[in-house]
């Protein structure tokens, strides 16, 4: 598993490269950081840019964009909308913090560094918003439990619901009660041993609803769960400490890449 990530990783780098993107950081998100993966599980990928100096003198849009790499997708983000994500307490984006599989540009690693150290500060800068952003996944996995899009049509047809998304709803119930009763943030990504099992067996359709309403009450019953919790959970107030650290690395990032491309543009002219 570690050598097929760490190739799509590398892959994804000489992809966004060529593109023209200055890379400082790729690092994986989903099914493989919380040990739930199966043999048919996409690698993917988000990677982190630095924009040019035109892009900031233009006002060029940030970059924000998904592209398709051999094994699956890569997001690809302007530091300054990481940063963003990661202030608004987003799981997909936070969880890149506590992954194993990551690639750090080597000239950007001491700068980013600080992300790393302090990344339990980071996932409780706005515990709040954590938690309105985690019960709204939930209540959009819920939604989508149904619905045949494009992506899960084809299990909808056949088997009634998306069982993805049921997976997806009990994941985030075992995570945001972790995360009201303190656990580590790791803990709370990476469900034990019997509930990795069970989460596995649902999304592979091991374990099958015939019934309709069992699924939708299945939903609802992990729903009903975190609400209950949330009645004794008072958020810490926002953690403006932390947002200042986040706010230098974006500028410390941005200030050496701009320095180092009008040296170039200096030298060449």
């Amino acid at each position: 598993m570690r050598e097929r990530i760490e190739k799509a990783i590398e892959k994804a780098n000489a992809q966004l490269c060529a593109a023209g993107y200055t890379v400082i950081a790729i690092m994986l998100y989903g099914s493989q950081n919380y040990g739930i993966a199966t043999p048919t599980s996409d690698i993917d990928l988000k990677a982190i840019i630095v924009p040019s100096f035109e892009d900031i003198v233009l006002g060029r849009k940030m970059i924000s964009k998904t592209v398709e790499i051999d094994e699956g997708l890569c997001d690809v983000k302007d530091i300054r909308t990481m940063i963003s994500c990661w202030k608004k307490q987003n799981v997909n984006f936070v969880e890149l913090l506590f992954t194993k599989y990551r690639w750090i540009n080597p000239e950007y690693e001491e700068i980013l560094q600080p992300l790393f150290e302090h990344r339990e500060e980071i996932v409780h800068y706005d515990e709040k918003h954590a938690i309105n952003t985690i019960r709204g996944m939930i209540m959009e996995k819920y939604h989508a439990l149904f619905k045949p899009c494009p992506a899960q049509k084809e299990v909808v047809e056949k088997y009634g619901y998306a069982a993805k998304q049921l997976s997806h709803i009990w994941r985030l119930k075992d995570l945001i009660v972790k995360y009201i009763r303190g656990y580590s943030y790791e803990m709370c990504l990476t469900p034990d041993e019997i509930t990795a099992k069970q989460l596995i067996e649902i999304k592979t359709y091991e374990m099958f609803y015939t019934d309709m309403d069992e699924v939708a009450a299945s939903g609802r019953e992990a729903m009903n769960k975190v609400e209950e919790l949330l009645k004794s959970f008072t958020p810490a107030t926002v953690n403006e400490k932390t947002g200042k650290l986040m706010d230098k690395v974006t500028a410390d990032v941005i200030r050496k890449t701009l320095k180092e491309e009008l040296f170039n543009d200096l030298i060449e002219g």
